[in-house]
């Protein structure tokens, strides 16, 4: 052997490009096989985050429905004639303030402050 020979015998410039095509065609399907099971995940996981989100929102807004009913129940007490002074601060006969929140509970919508626009003193322009 020559002292420059890499153990092989000396090719000609024209050397077989097989290994080279069948390693590049390897990378190429370990490319596709990554990128066919990586892009659902992907998307998966931004469906989550965007669901995540969606609940993280919902409870805050159940947390602060909770936090102004306890602060309502607070200012209304156990005295049954707080709650008549309440239903005429807002301009309601207890049947039309039961029938009122039932239906907010209904549509989901159940929020104990008065309507914008109103100050707590003022009443709030529903039929009596």
């Amino acid at each position: 052997m020559a002292s420059g020979s890499s153990g092989r015998a000396d090719r000609a410039d024209g050397a077989d490009p097989f290994p080279w095509v069948v390693s590049l065609g390897c990378l190429g399907a370990l490319a596709l096989l990554f990128l066919h099971s990586t892009m659902p995940a992907l998307a998966e996981h931004r469906d989550l985050e965007l669901r995540e989100e969606q609940f993280r929102a919902d409870l805050d807004a159940a947390e602060s429905r909770i936090r102004a009913l306890r602060r309502a129940t607070r200012q209304v007490g156990q005295d049954p004639e707080t709650l008549l002074v309440e239903f005429d601060r807002l301009g309601l006969t207890p049947q039309q303030a039961i029938d009122e929140v039932a239906r907010e509970l209904d549509t989901g919508s159940a929020d104990p402050s008065p309507p914008e626009g109103t100050s707590p003193d003022q009443p709030t322009g529903r039929s009596r």
